[in-house]
């Protein structure tokens, strides 16, 4: 069974926006300061769920 951990997919999609983000497996919350880069930071917590799941 694959899974993702919350927390290490929002810290890296966070870290995007020039912030920082983590949490539990099932839960996580983050925050940025450059909102510009939001687009970016979804496609690469995209990106990561892709490697994570193995699509």
């Amino acid at each position: 069974e694959k899974g993702v951990h919350a927390g290490k997919l929002l810290s890296r999609a966070a870290r995007t926006l020039g912030g920082g983000g983590g949490g539990k497996p099932g839960f996580a919350q983050g925050q940025g300061k450059d909102a510009a880069r939001v687009e970016e930071a979804l496609e690469e917590a995209g990106r990561e769920l892709e490697e994570r799941l193995g699509r």
